[in-house]
């Protein structure tokens, strides 16, 4: 591919101003969807750099889109600072587990509890719509988006981690409420 040209300097300042208003702006919508998926959890940077087979992992996973995908991915990055952080504090997560300052890794009930506080602050009172329009219903779901992704190494496990870890951890209903919702958010 060759190198992109340069801008060239409008000779007439305002001119052209807003010619590219409504513009076919769709043709690159997602071309760097998962681009960056993968970044810090511990891969090889080849294997971070290699093309991801988005398409297999999906099938893999069931009837999730991508966007469910990438919001699991930038809430695992969510939920190890905040765990990370709690650790240099020397605290205990919600799951009640010490939070270690020095690991990435968090297990899949952690992850479910950063998932929902990724969500509700991402999205506020849309998070359970939002949640809903990408087929993520319970926290089976985000199991299943996760060990589609381990499967296409776009992240690991440990060998005490298993997709069982994400079985009811919490009620959606409930975690999602109108009530919890308000309370969360400070409403």
């Amino acid at each position: 591919m060759p190198p992109p040209t340069p801008p060239q300097p409008n000779p007439q300042p305002g001119k052209d101003f807003g010619k590219d208003v409504g513009k076919d702006v769709s043709k690159d919508v997602g071309k760097d969807v998962g681009k960056d998926v993968g970044k810090d959890v511990g891969k090889d940077q080849s294997k971070i750099q290699a093309e991801v087979d988005w398409r297999s992992i999906m099938e893999r996973a069931g009837s999730y889109p991508l966007e469910a995908f990438r919001f699991v991915r930038e809430g695992l990055d969510h939920t190890v600072e905040r765990a990370s952080a709690l650790g240099r504090a020397g605290g205990h997560d919600r799951s009640g587990q010490l939070a270690n300052p020095e690991s990435r890794h968090v297990s899949g009930q952690q992850l479910c509890l950063g998932l929902r506080d990724y969500a509700i602050l991402q999205y506020g009172m849309l998070a359970p719509a939002v949640l809903r329009h990408w087929h993520i219903t319970r926290t089976e779901d985000f199991g299943r988006i996760v060990y589609a992704m381990i499967d296409g190494e776009i992240m690991s496990k440990t060998p005490d981690d298993s997709e069982r870890d994400f079985a009811g951890v919490y009620d959606f209903e409930e975690a999602f409420s109108a009530a919890q919702l308000s309370q969360r958010i400070g409403t």
